[in-house]
């Protein structure tokens, strides 16, 4: 018998070689994609069937198959068997793996993807209502009665139109909130819902119950007030403010020109708060919106008017 052997198949060749002196096997040879393939078989008919194969493959357009090596098919075997398991087919697998070589082409992807969980946290599924009842728990006690009312009110308006979990909130559904349901509202009231929403994103963040990522406070932006300045009061009119008040109100007057102090937290202070500390008014933490104790000068024109009451206690 003469070789090389020619095995045919449409238009497409194979050649069987005589046993090789060192391998003492038959080979193979045919060209599939532009790359020649070489396999070894033991007996002629072998090598006569897997040629035949191979040139079957090809002309059935499946030349990527017939150029794979007997352990190139073997690892592709396992890989989709591996895939099948996950659910993952061997398309969607190279395509992952692919895009994120391209990202970082000289680390392991379990290593990345280790380092990924570590450092990534997993977001809880709360309700909105459920994450606002947590944040009013936490808040109450850090502000005053009226800004925890006014926070509640807030709030509950936002339960009762939004019920969905936090983490499936987007800035659209904040936008359609305010353009429907407070569209009545003014400016500075609609500004209070904006920060109220802020602090409960702050939140929910740090409770894992969003995202860091989440960007929703992008639609949180202020809107313009239109509000007048406040009036200014001249000397001279606020002289005769002083003078023409009553004894019972004239410090509440002097302290709220002269100190810019807020209402509520002039009705809570005592004499002891404006005479315990020479040249300041002090306002404990308990007396403040913001819950933080603040030292407020006292210059001479206050003290002036105050000095009446310096032996008045309660």
């Amino acid at each position: 018998m003469k070789f090389p052997l020619i095995v045919s198949h449409r238009n497409h060749q194979a050649r069987i070689y005589a046993r090789s002196p060192r391998t003492n096997k038959y080979r193979v040879f045919w060209y599939a994609d532009g790359r020649r393939c070489e396999r070894q078989f033991s007996t002629l008919k072998e090598a006569k069937e897997g040629a035949k194969s191979a040139l079957r493959e090809i002309a059935r357009g499946q030349a990527g198959t017939a150029a794979l090596t007997p352990k190139e098919v073997k690892e592709l075997k396992l890989a989709q068997s591996a895939l099948r398991e996950a659910g993952v087919s061997v398309l969607d697998a190279v395509t992952e793996y692919v895009s994120a070589k391209k990202l970082i082409p000289n680390t392991r992807l379990e290593v990345a993807a280790r380092a990924y969980k570590e450092n990534t946290t997993e977001i809880k599924r709360t309700s909105i209502r459920k994450v606002a009842d947590e944040y009013l728990a936490e808040r109450r006690g850090k502000i005053g009665p009226k800004t925890l009312y006014e926070e509640e009110n807030r709030l509950k308006r936002v339960c009762n139109s939004i019920a969905m979990d936090l983490c499936d909130l987007t800035k659209a559904t904040i936008e359609l909130f305010f353009d429907g349901e407070l569209k009545d509202l003014k400016g500075k009231s609609r500004n209070h819902y904006r920060q109220t929403f802020r602090q409960l994103f702050k939140f929910g963040v740090r409770r894992d119950f969003l995202s860091p990522e989440h960007r929703l406070s992008e639609v949180l932006v202020n809107e313009p007030t239109n509000e007048a300045a406040p009036d200014i009061l001249e000397p001279d009119f606020l002289r005769r403010m002083l003078e023409s008040a009553t004894a019972e109100m004239l410090p509440y007057v002097a302290i709220a020109a002269f100190t810019g102090a807020r209402r509520s937290e002039i009705l809570r202070m005592t004499w002891e708060d404006v005479w315990s500390i020479e040249g300041f008014l002090e306002l404990e933490s308990r007396k403040t919106k913001t819950k933080r104790r603040r030292l407020v000068p006292m210059c001479s024109a206050l003290e002036k008017w105050l000095a009446p009451y310096r032996k008045h206690s309660g």
